[in-house]
């Protein structure tokens, strides 16, 4: 995307990318100390809420900064707005595991884990057919680079979009879950024996 919006070269690309997946790897340990001292629930919401609004300001910024080569504050202002989503979703991948436990229990994590590693692969499949799919749309030969930007802009702004919406959905999920309660699964079981 750099390459396309920001006219950025291919080594500055991979470079950035290269930042991106260190930030990546470093947001699973901020998120561990985070959830240290605030808790792994109110951590995963922290980030969960961070995500939501950088993805709803990622398009913004690629819309409506200037992306010529005389201005930089576009390009800068995406590159560390990605670079804080790159940290938030390590730390959520991180928090994923206990999330799963505290809600769903030690006795139906198998379960749990089934059907949220089913959704990931799901995704990563609708994902890559509509990402496929809106880019021959909004795509075509013969465009100029301009072109080719704006299409681009416009068919990451839904990707960024929707997936705000999801987390927002998400969200909402998984505080309208009731956690398992391990005292109460302990007393049944006991006045269950006598």
């Amino acid at each position: 995307m750099l390459r396309v919006l920001y006219n950025a070269s291919p080594t500055f690309s991979a470079s950035m990318t290269a930042i991106y997946v260190v930030i990546y790897a470093f947001g699973r340990f901020f998120s561990g100390i985070l959830a240290d001292y605030i808790g792994v629930m109110y951590t995963f919401d922290l980030m969960l809420i961070i995500k939501i609004i950088i993805l709803i300001a990622v398009p913004q910024v690629t819309t409506y900064l200037p992306r010529d080569d005389q201005n930089t504050e576009g390009c800068t202002i995406f590159i560390a707005l990605i670079c804080i989503l790159g940290l938030m979703y390590g730390g959520s991948k991180a928090l994923f595991y206990s999330i799963i436990f505290d809600v769903f229990g030690k006795v139906n994590y198998k379960t749990a884990f089934s059907i949220s590693f089913k959704g990931f692969g799901l995704s990563v499949i609708i994902g890559g057919i509509t990402s496929a799919y809106s880019f021959s749309e909004t795509l075509s030969p013969g465009q100029s680079g301009a072109e080719i930007a704006n299409a681009i802009t416009k068919t990451s702004s839904e990707w960024f979009y929707s997936m705000a919406g999801g987390m927002l959905l998400g969200l909402v999920l998984l505080h309208s879950i009731k956690p398992v309660d391990y005292k109460q699964i302990l007393k049944n079981r006991v006045e269950s024996r006598i």
